[in-house]
């Protein structure tokens, strides 16, 4: 992981224990409860300010939630509509913070992490659904292969054709950098997208680039094997942090002036506990990535058999031409692993891979 992750999660946890020691979640609480006595009241009173401010710091110090990550990855080439996403997605993590923090104080304290883990896989899978939809609602964004690539276009239906293969709409970003090779794959279920960027198709040539086609459509093949991993990982450290944070509440709470684990005051803890361990659960998650790149390459040696001579050469040739973006490794310091294996680790595997193709 880059050092700037793990930078923007200090900054979070100093926010949150700034917040703790000024006890500024307790005054909110004071705050709210004078107002009113209804429950919805004061969610609305405490809440929103809360939530308003810490996504201002959030803005301020450039912390970014794994959903912003995601969003941010797919469609970083694209100025205007990377605005369009993450204008989306703070907006979609306000809404969904309300409503985590809601059902911690409302329903059985105890129980309340499922609903957590709910939420957050609900929103994970309803961003994805939009993301694969963006490119065919946003035309000013994105351009349909078959303008731009129709040679490249032919190359994949007729591979679709030969391996029985359901290949996803693809599409270019219009406005994205001449320099940078991106590609990406997007959705889940019977909604996917790929997009590639114009900088990847003045890298690669057509064979080159059906590599990268058949690489995606390896990830989308693998698609329902990452949700559930993601989901039954997601369901252990949410479940063992919300257990944490109930302890730390009952040991701590008292001196910090939280009255027990359904106080307002309290969301603080909650929210280091889910900081702290979502950000070691993601090592494992990079780590599994790692596996799930070196599948999807395997996938797509296999799928550009038969439309190019000899394709491990040109799954090299252009692992090799995408190397500034792929091999990461030397180009920036990192913490623990990364998303994607390094260059040689992916040409070697090229070479040992077993069973090419779609399975």
């Amino acid at each position: 992981m880059p050092i700037n992750y793990w930078l923007e999660r200090l900054y979070a946890l100093a926010l949150l224990l700034v917040a703790l020691k000024f006890k500024i979640a307790v005054t909110l609480r004071d705050f709210a409860e004078r107002q009113s006595s209804y429950f919805l009241i004061q969610a609305v009173l405490f809440l929103i300010p809360s939530l308003l401010l810490w996504t201002l710091l959030r803005l301020l110090f450039h912390i970014s939630t794994d959903s912003l990550l995601f969003a941010r990855s797919i469609h970083s080439e694209i100025q205007s509509a990377s605005l369009y996403a993450k204008n989306l997605v703070w907006f979609v993590n306000l809404i969904v913070d309300w409503f985590v923090c809601y059902a911690i104080l409302r329903w059985s304290a105890r129980g309340a992490w499922l609903w957590l883990w709910l939420v957050y896989e609900v929103e994970a899978l309803a961003l994805a659904i939009g993301m694969a939809e963006m490119p065919l609602h946003l035309p000013q964004f994105y351009s349909p292969l078959t303008a731009q690539r129709p040679a490249l276009a032919k190359m994949v239906q007729a591979a679709e054709l030969r391996h029985a293969v359901k290949v996803p709409p693809i599409s270019i970003m219009v406005d994205s950098s001449d320099t940078g090779s991106f590609a990406g794959s997007v959705g889940v279920a019977r909604y996917f997208s790929i997009t590639l960027s114009q900088g990847m198709l003045k890298t690669l040539d057509d064979s080159q680039l059906l590599f990268v086609v058949g690489h995606e459509l390896g990830h989308i093949a693998d698609g329902f094997r990452e949700v559930v991993f993601r989901a039954c990982v997601s369901f252990v450290w949410i479940s063992f942090s919300y257990a944490l944070a109930i302890q730390m509440i009952t040991w701590c709470g008292p001196r910090l002036g939280i009255r027990g684990v359904q106080d307002w005051a309290g969301l603080p803890i909650f929210a280091i506990c889910f900081v702290v361990f979502g950000a070691v659960t993601n090592l494992g998650f990079d780590e599994y990535q790692q596996h799930m790149e070196l599948r999807a390459d395997c996938f797509a040696v296999g799928f550009t058999m038969g439309e190019v001579e000899h394709p491990v050469d040109v799954a090299q040739s252009a692992l090799v031409k995408m190397q500034p973006r792929n091999d990461s490794g030397w180009r920036s310091f990192r913490l623990g692993p990364a998303s994607h294996p390094s260059l040689a680790m992916r040409v070697l595997s090229l070479e040992a891979c077993e069973n090419p193709g779609p399975q």
